[in-house]
C-alpha cells in the first residue's frame, strides 16, 4: 500500500538563505576576492532586487537569464529570482552569441542581466534569436 501524500513546506533556496540570515546576520556570507558581505547586507540586497523584478513586472515562473562572472552580485541575483519566485537562468560568462541566442529561443527569459564585459555578446545574441526579451 502506498502511504497518502503529506503536504511539504515550500520552501526553495531563496526562503533557506532567508533564514540563515536571520541566524547569522553578521557573519560574512560570501567573499569573493577582495569584496565580502555579510548574510544581512545580502539578504537586504537580495530583497530589494527581488522587490524591483516584481515591479519591472516579472512573475513568479519567469525565466530571467543571468551572463555574469562569478561575482557577489551574480549569486545577489540568483537569490534575488528565486525569493521573487522566477527562474534563474545561469549563463557561463564563455559562451558565443550563436550558442546564447540558441538559449534565448529556446529558454525564452522574460529579462535578461550581462555583465558590461559580456554585454556585446548578449545584445549580438538577442538581435539574432528573434525572442523579445529585455536586456
Amino acid at each position: 500500500m502506498i502511504p497518502p501524500r503529506t503536504a511539504l513546506p515550500r520552501t526553495g533556496l531563496g526562503d533557506r538563505f532567508q533564514a540563515a540570515a536571520k541566524l547569522h546576520p553578521k557573519k560574512t556570507a560570501l567573499n569573493c576576492g577582495d569584496e565580502a558581505t555579510s548574510y544581512e547586507a545580502l539578504d537586504q540586497t537580495v530583497t530589494r532586487v527581488a522587490q524591483w523584478l516584481l515591479r519591472e513586472g516579472l512573475r513568479p515562473g519567469d525565466r530571467v537569464g543571468i551572463l555574469w562572472f562569478n561575482e557577489i552580485t551574480t549569486v545577489t541575483l540568483y537569490l534575488a529570482c528565486w525569493r521573487a519566485g522566477m527562474i534563474a537562468l545561469p549563463i557561463i560568462s564563455r559562451m558565443k552569441a550563436p550558442e546564447l541566442a540558441y538559449i534565448m529561443r529556446h529558454a525564452k527569459p522574460a529579462v535578461f542581466f550581462a555583465h558590461s564585459k559580456l554585454l556585446h555578446v548578449a545584445t549580438d545574441a538577442h538581435a539574432s534569436s528573434g525572442h523579445p526579451c529585455r536586456i
